[in-house]
């Protein structure tokens, strides 16, 4: 019993855990992975040619002056309270706001018109948090990057001013969900569904495939995001800038025990922990949404579904050109850098009982990504949600029930 209360994080507090690697080991399975990764497609692949850039009707993305209330605003929606390498914590600015918006000010606004991310800014602390209750490997342990706070409210300016130039200029597709104002989970899962359950009234099948990425984040390669911004109309100036904010970032471990493993530097990845992030993967892979592909996408931040209609009597040529669709999917991405895992990819055919009964055999057609075919499966999960064949909720209510009476079980022992 108590395995499983443990299990739960129900014993706390007490001498914490030792490591079950060195903190060096530990430090480079996060970092010299990464820094050592390459594409598994070059970029200059076929599969990989970016979109031609966009003739927009409106001035490319330059930043604005930033103000004093800006940088007031910024520090007090810091919500973390751990303090960086450099010691100084989100409390301590706050506290001090009325002595140093000023100054921050012009260093941030000098930044900008520079190009220029100062490299005390790019360092970071990453705590090694266990997946599992007792870890014994150095994949057993998921990184929290702690960076230095003051670097932290410069990204949280420089991010509204690029989500209000993405979304007023309409620059990321309406299949990208993640990370966005005025789009959610919810919306997400209504885009994906809405049109399954119209095609199952009009007597048709979907074809689901959902795409498995590996560290999407670490893998992003610094020229090819520079590249997808200035697809975007980023200025000079601001690309300038970005590429200074992505270069020779580098991390340390903290742990409650020694001795300090030192630094290591990251050559490729966006930075865990930086509010900027997620909405420059957004504008990374947004061109994968340009390729003219039959099928729709879904997108939220890496979550990728790939979905496509057909009649029961053509559903074999509907699986080949779908395989075609995946293949130069996966073919874009793995040029970006960005690997996909077929093991972990889930297909599905989603559809009225009796239809799918008539239609889906057992010699039916696998979806390969590569050579790698995909079991169907009869139930898929996307954002948490389990979607079963038939959009019936059977399975993901008998969950919801279940989690509810363990929950009630340790409340009330």
């Amino acid at each position: 019993m108590w395995r499983i209360v443990r299990a739960q994080g129900g014993l706390a507090g007490g001498a914490p855990r030792k490591l079950a690697v060195s903190p060096a080991r530990l430090l480079d399975s996060f970092v010299v992975d990464s820094d050592a990764g390459e594409p598994s497609t070059p970029p200059s692949s076929a599969s990989c040619s970016r979109q031609p850039t966009r003739n927009f009707e409106y001035p490319g993305f330059a930043f604005t002056r930033i103000t004093e209330r800006d940088v007031e605003e910024a520090i007090k929606r810091c919500t973390s309270k751990s303090p960086g390498p450099d010691g100084i914590s989100p409390q301590a600015l706050l506290l001090f706001l009325p002595a140093l918006k000023r100054p921050l000010t012009a260093i941030y606004n000098a930044s900008l018109s520079r190009g220029v991310y100062p490299q005390e800014w790019k360092e970071a602390a990453i705590v090694p948090v266990p997946k599992v209750p007792t870890p014994t490997s150095c994949k057993d342990y998921r990184p929290i990057a702690v960076g230095n706070c003051v670097g932290k409210v410069l990204d949280k300016i420089v991010l509204g001013q690029v989500s209000s130039f993405l979304e007023s200029s309409k620059a990321l597709s309406p299949a990208q969900f993640g990370f966005r104002k005025h789009h959610s989970a919810e919306l997400a899962l209504v885009g994906v569904l809405d049109p399954i359950r119209e095609a199952m009234d009009r007597r048709r099948l979907s074809l689901v495939v959902g795409l498995d990425l590996s560290r999407v984040y670490d893998t992003i390669r610094h020229e090819l995001l520079t590249d997808a911004m200035r697809d975007l109309n980023f200025t000079q100036e601001a690309l300038a800038f970005f590429a200074s904010f992505l270069r020779d970032r580098r991390a340390t471990l903290r742990t409650d025990e020694g001795p300090h493993p030192g630094w290591r530097r990251f050559q490729v990845g966006v930075p865990q922990g930086s509010s900027l992030s997620p909405t420059l993967f957004n504008i990374y892979v947004e061109g994968v949404t340009r390729l003219g592909v039959g099928c729709r996408l879904h997108l939220y931040a890496d979550d990728l579904l790939l979905v496509a209609e057909t009649t029961g009597p053509q559903l074999r040529e509907a699986i080949d050109g779908f395989n075609v669709d995946v293949n130069k999917v996966c073919g874009w991405l793995g040029g970006m850098g960005l690997k996909v895992n077929p093991g972990k990819c889930v297909a599905a055919i989603v559809g009225n009982r009796r239809l799918r009964q008539r239609y889906v055999t057992g010699d039916t057609p696998a979806v390969r990504i590569g050579g790698t075919p995909l079991a169907y499966r009869d139930s898929f999960r996307y954002l948490g949600i389990t979607i079963s064949e038939d959009l019936s909720w059977r399975r993901q209510v008998y969950k919801e029930i279940i989690n509810k009476h363990y929950l009630q079980f340790y409340k009330d022992t």
